[in-house]
Parts: C-alpha cells; sequence; structure tokens
C-alpha cells in the first residue's frame, strides 16, 4: 500500500497556519502572554483546517531560501491584521488611563492581563468593556473573516510590505489616539471644571483645608460621571469596531501593493 504525499498540500498547510498564528500572536483575547501556548497552537491547527481546503493553491516552492521567504512574508500578514484589531483595544485601555489619572487612581493598579504590565483599575474597566462589546458583536468571527478575505485579495501569491502599509498603519494609530481622547475627553471636562469650582472655593474661603475635602469629591464625581457616561462610551466603542471591517480591507490591499 503506498501512501502518497503531495508537496503542495503541505506547503499550502504551513503557509496557511502560519498567517493564522500571526493573527492569533496579536489577538486581543487569545493573544496575551498569559494565555497557553498549547490552548493557541491548538487553535491554531483547528482554524488552519477549517480555512485552508478553500486556501488558494501557491506555486510549488522548491528552493528552501524560497519557503521561508514566502513563510515570513505569510507570518507579517497574520500579524499585521491582529495588530489592527489590537489598536482598538489599546486606544480603550489609554482613555482609561486618561480618565483614571483624571479621577485620582493613578496609584491604584492592576495586572493587565493583555501585556502583563499594571494599568489604573479604571482603565482596566473600560478594557473589559471593550473586550464584553467586542464578544457581543461577535468580533472573534472577524479574525476568520479577515484570514478568509486576505486570500481573496491578495491572492496565492501572498502580500508584501511597502510603504502604503506602514503609512495605513500610522494613519490608523493617529485616529485611534483621537479616539482615545474623545472616549476620555467628558469625563477629562468633568474633573477639570471640579478642579476649576476648588479654585473658587479655595479663594472664597482660604481657611478651608480644599485637599482634604477635594479628593473623595473628586473620586466621587469621577464615579458619577463615569457611569452617567458609560452608555455613550460603550456606543462609541461600538462604533469603533464597526469600522474595523473596512480599516482590514484597506491594509489588505496596502499589502496587496
Amino acid at each position: 500500500m503506498k501512501i502518497v504525499v503531495d508537496i503542495r498540500e503541505i506547503q499550502a498547510f504551513i503557509l496557511v497556519f502560519l498567517r493564522v498564528g500571526g493573527i492569533l500572536l496579536f489577538a486581543p483575547i487569545l493573544g496575551p502572554k498569559g494565555t497557553p501556548w498549547v490552548l493557541k497552537v491548538t487553535l491554531a491547527v483547528l482554524t488552519t483546517l477549517l480555512i485552508a481546503p478553500f486556501a488558494p493553491r501557491p506555486p510549488l516552492l522548491k528552493g528552501l531560501e524560497d519557503f521561508l521567504a514566502r513563510a515570513a512574508s505569510e507570518a507579517v500578514i497574520g500579524m499585521v491584521l491582529g495588530f489592527a484589531i489590537h489598536l482598538i483595544f489599546g486606544a480603550v485601555q489609554t482613555a482609561g488611563q486618561m480618565i483614571g489619572y483624571q479621577m485620582g487612581f493613578s496609584m491604584v493598579n492592576l495586572l493587565d492581563p493583555q501585556g502583563e504590565y499594571p494599568i489604573p483599575i479604571i482603565s482596566h474597566f473600560v478594557t473589559m468593556l471593550a473586550v464584553l462589546i467586542f464578544l457581543d458583536l461577535n468580533g472573534h468571527h472577524w479574525y476568520i473573516t479577515a484570514i478568509a478575505k486576505s486570500y481573496k485579495v491578495l491572492g496565492p501569491e501572498g502580500g508584501r510590505l511597502s510603504q502604503g502599509l506602514g503609512r495605513e498603519l500610522l494613519q490608523q494609530g493617529g485616529r485611534l489616539f483621537v479616539a482615545a481622547t474623545r472616549i476620555a475627553a467628558p469625563l477629562m471636562v468633568l474633573i477639570f471644571l471640579f478642579y476649576v469650582a476648588m479654585a473658587l472655593v479655595a479663594r472664597a474661603m482660604p481657611q478651608m483645608n480644599v485637599f482634604i475635602v477635594a479628593l473623595p469629591l473628586q473620586v466621587g464625581i469621577g464615579l458619577v460621571g463615569l457611569g452617567l457616561s458609560l452608555p455613550f462610551m460603550a456606543a462609541f466603542i461600538k462604533g469603533l469596531f464597526g469600522g474595523l471591517k473596512g480599516e482590514l480591507g484597506l491594509l489588505l490591499k496596502a499589502m496587496g501593493g
């Protein structure tokens, strides 16, 4: 009994696996360092088995150098797509840090499971809110959709790094920094007005110890303002995720040259 092994099928499976692994490496939910590698590899293999039968077959790569270059290209495609999704969570986390510092929670930190570094507790809360919204929108399905669409846009030849790709990533990063400021703006304005009011009180009543009164009021007003702004914040974050499909399409076109 002979077992026939098609080298092209093996190469195609490995290349698809590298693209899937690249996007899972930067995935906001599955990408953290605390996630077991066994889980990541298992999920990447299962996703590859789902996508590989429908992926176009590239030409047979006979040389080792050609195969390594193509493998690196596939991994970069996945990492770029995963990084684009990760940028939105970075914007939300930055907004939470701005809010936390303004509320006086700069020293109240929790360990971030995404990057394993301490972040303010408000930033952690806002990030978890974004994760729930992402799951509610079936954002985890977008990974598979993005990988499948990448084969339609880039074709079997794969993508390449270009100035257009770098420019698009920089533009998306800039837009998301603006989005982080817009998320935190209501609370920042509220706390600023509170500072102005405390300054007027200190001016009108010099004998009053404003610092002792201001700190609990600052925290209380910040928490009330955060609670009132949550519906608007959630709607804005949902809008950011809604525009993600278009941004992924622009990145794929930039990689396609």
